[in-house]
């Protein structure tokens, strides 16, 4: 698990690594700490955790879960953040490269060099940080939940809404699948997550 000493802090600060034992409720410190800004999403790969931020530096790290040592990483851009990491059936990492409020595109991000490489040409609207996103390796298709500026909203006012998009392989064109505005009695409705069954 990780601890943040400050959740509204969105420049760095102090994270903490524990080990969490779910049958008994036990925590245990692991003495390792290190400064991030604002983590929006992570992944684990090959033994290793990636964490990614949403807030500029927009850091990146790499921690070993063999001896809990850390390295960080850079992606020598500070206009972009990487969120919605899953890994494909190549056991590549597929994310979003997110550029905040204006778009987001399906990038692969390889963690050794530290380049990512753009998937798709579309450039979404909003992609909700905390939202999700997943490869569906059965199809060979990435599956994510976005905020939508485009749909039409007739009641004036500024609500956003969803959509749930897919980009199949090989070529990943941008497919919009549905979300139109929901029909609930809440006011502009914000899907924050979806699962895989």
């Amino acid at each position: 698990g990780l601890v943040s000493e400050n959740t509204n802090n969105t420049n760095a600060s102090k994270h903490h690594l524990i080990e969490i034992n779910p049958i008994n409720g036990q925590i245990k410190d692991l003495n390792t700490s290190f400064n991030h800004s604002f983590i929006s999403s992570h992944i684990i790969k090959d033994n290793y955790l990636f964490i990614f931020s949403s807030t500029a530096p927009y850091d990146l790290s790499k921690v070993s879960l063999t001896d809990y040592s850390i390295e960080k990483l850079s992606t020598k851009n500070e206009e972009f953040s990487i969120t919605k990491p899953s890994l494909n059936s190549s056991n590549e990492i597929i994310c979003l490269q997110d550029h905040g409020n204006s778009f987001g595109q399906l990038v692969k991000f390889d963690e050794e060099t530290v380049k990512i490489t753009q998937l798709s040409e579309s450039k979404l609207y909003y992609s909700n940080r905390l939202g999700y996103g997943f490869f569906d390796k059965k199809n060979d298709e990435y599956i994510g939940i976005y905020k939508d500026f485009s749909i039409d909203n007739s009641s004036g006012n500024q609500s956003t809404y969803n959509s749930l998009y897919k980009f199949s392989s090989p070529t990943f064109e941008e497919d919009k699948i549905f979300f139109r505005p929901l029909k609930t009695s809440f006011s502009s409705p914000t899907i924050i997550d979806i699962m895989e069954l």
